[in-house]
């Protein structure tokens, strides 16, 4: 709902500027000069009519304000004083209304006519007096479009100079019934503003529009008001607005909906809309004229300050390359579609190349952008900035485990506005670990892969290979080497899978190759005093051997070589030997013969 309160300015908007920015001069020892006089009203009148202040400004060497403050002018006598000033230059301002109409001294009723008062150090400046005239009242009422919900519109009402669409010298707010009254002002020729404030959600009362119906200043009817006190009267019959209307679609919309995309049409169009979950979009309240539609997401929940530089309508990075949107004779323009993935054949926002892993390497595009601006690189985890991270390139590293990656794009765009694309985030960076196997390669042994330590809850998929070569069948977490795969090393590769972050497949170290091998024999008789010899059979070539004779399982000290005598002491024990076959790359395995007892 809008609120009403009838609110009076009586001075030009310089003026306002004035007295509401600008700092009372501080207190400083040795500001001994003053300005003092008298303010007269019109016979009949008195001064306690009006809260009249005196209005001093101190200006610089180039005839800009310095500070500004007041004084209130006496209801008694209608004298002032304004003392402890500086050496230097000021004018002042008898600001009055709504019964009196304010002026500058000495008797101008605009800033450009004032007359500037120059105090030496320690002056006492006498005589700047003021006679004020009854201030002049202009009444009217405006009335709405058919259809219009008033209680929903404000509307403020603005009194300009005829010669100067920046010097306002009244305004006041439309009371519910559309009733206005400006009074305060001297006579003469002025133009009047309607800037309405249309609160319902398909309000569609123009943003603007001039005394007689006119959109621009220079086609504004002229009110004049002939004399001091007098009173004018006028009606006004606002304008329904122009719309455009169309539709904002792409993954980036799709991701960051909740971010409120805000459409616009510049460079006089009625402020940003937002764009509605579906896409859609309605921008109302235009008044004739050519427009250029501008996309963007203002990133409002906290992924920045500043506004996201979209899409112009059609397909480009700026306003210059825009297609303009013509509402001079047309009331409506619909199907102002814009996909915001790609500008100009570009992705329109920054793409990160790369696996979020530890120890790779991110790279980023720009996303488009005019010609010829600075750009800057921001990355983050989890929308937190990573110090010194600001290049286009960015090595991840464990600091950011169990986090997201984007990166921020920053373009200088005039002095004091810089706007950022964001890309998309990458899944989040796993813990992960090189996998190994526990086992020993050779023929008929079974080997398991170790994971290692991942982010919790990971499930493991695995694939073992045979001299890097894919092992048909072979993906569990276990594998029993055949005797096809002698002579070749074997790898396992894990991949980590966990939702949301990134799938990670690392290979083990190989093993040693698998070597061919064979149960040994004992050639000869074997009874106490004779020679036996042991005979490794056929192993992979190249293959060296050590010895090692055995009477039932133990050991027999020195007997480590691949013959060996009988002695009587063994008569009737068990003899085997173990042959262990040792090559440079391959797995060392030690294979024991069958037992024979000694006769």
């Amino acid at each position: 709902m809008r609120t009403r309160s009838r609110s009076l300015t009586v001075a030009t908007s310089v003026v306002l500027a004035l007295v509401l920015s600008l700092v009372a001069a501080p207190a400083i020892a040795g500001s001994t000069a003053s300005i003092s006089g008298t303010v007269a009203v019109p016979a009949g009148h008195t001064v306690d009519e009006d809260a009249i202040y005196a209005v001093v400004t101190m200006l610089d060497e180039d005839s800009r304000p310095i500070f500004s403050s007041s004084r209130r002018v006496s209801w008694e006598d209608g004298t002032y004083t304004y003392s402890g000033l500086d050496a230097g230059t000021y004018r002042v301002l008898f600001f009055a209304g709504p019964t009196f109409a304010s002026e500058w001294w000495h008797d101008s009723p605009t800033l450009g006519g004032a007359t500037l008062i120059t105090l030496a150090e320690g002056e006492a400046r006498t005589g700047v007096d003021a006679e004020l005239a009854l201030g002049s009242t202009i009444t009217g009422t405006v009335t709405y479009p058919a259809g219009a919900d008033v209680t929903e519109i404000s509307t403020d009402v603005s009194l300009y100079r005829v010669d100067d669409p920046e010097d306002r010298v009244a305004s006041a707010h439309a009371a519910d019934d559309g009733t206005f009254t400006l009074d305060g002002f001297p006579p003469g020729s002025y133009k009047i503003k309607y800037e309405n404030h249309d609160y319902s959600e398909t309000g569609n009362v123009v943003v603007y529009q001039w005394q007689g119906g006119a959109f621009d200043f220079e086609g504004a009817h002229t009110i004049t008001v002939a004399a001091p006190g007098a009173t004018v009267e006028v009606t006004q019959t606002l304008m329904e607005g122009r719309t455009i209307s169309g539709r904002i679609s792409g993954a980036w919309f799709e991701a960051t909906r909740d971010d409120y995309w805000m459409v616009s049409a510049e460079p006089n169009g009625y402020g940003f809309v937002r764009v509605e979950d579906d896409g859609t979009y309605t921008i109302r309240r235009n008044v004739p004229g050519v427009y250029f539609v501008h996309a963007f997401s203002r990133f409002g929940a906290g992924a920045g300050t500043a506004s996201s530089a979209g899409e112009w309508w059609n397909d480009s990075v700026d306003q210059t390359g825009a297609t303009p949107v013509d509402l001079t004779t047309s009331t409506a323009v619909t199907g102002v579609d814009m996909n915001v993935d790609t500008v100009g054949g570009l992705p329109a926002r920054p793409v990160v190349s790369g696996t979020a892993v530890v120890g790779s390497t991110l790279t980023t595009t720009t996303g488009a952008w005019p010609a010829g601006l600075t750009l800057r690189y921001q990355w983050l985890a989890n929308g937190a900035r990573i110090t010194d991270a600001t290049s286009s390139t960015y090595k991840v590293t464990s600091a950011v485990l169990g986090k997201s990656i984007t990166v921020n794009v920053w373009a200088q765009l005039a002095e004091s506005h810089q706007e950022f694309k964001e890309s998309a985030p990458t899944l989040k960076v796993p813990r992960t670990s090189v996998p190994t196997i526990s086992g020993t390669a050779k023929v008929g042994a079974t080997l398991t892969a170790k994971p290692g330590a991942w982010s919790t809850s990971t499930t493991f998929l695995y694939q073992w290979y045979a001299n890097g070569v894919k092992i048909s069948g072979a993906t569990k977490a276990t594998y029993t080497i055949p005797s096809s795969l002698m002579g070749k090393s074997l790898t396992v590769k894990v991949a980590g899978k966990k939702s949301g972050y990134t799938t990670v497949s690392l290979a083990s170290k190989a093993t040693l190759k698998v070597p061919r091998t064979a149960v040994p024999t004992i050639s000869g008789t074997v009874k106490t005093g004779a020679k036996v010899t042991a005979k490794p059979g056929t192993w992979s070539t190249g293959t060296t051997f050590t010895y090692q004779w055995y009477a039932s399982g133990r050991a027999i000290r020195g007997a480590t070589k691949s013959t060996y005598v009988i002695p009587s002491s063994l008569r009737g024990r068990y003899l085997t030997v173990k042959v262990t076959g040792k090559k440079s790359g391959y797995t060392t395995v030690a294979r024991l013969s069958a037992a024979k007892k000694v006769a």
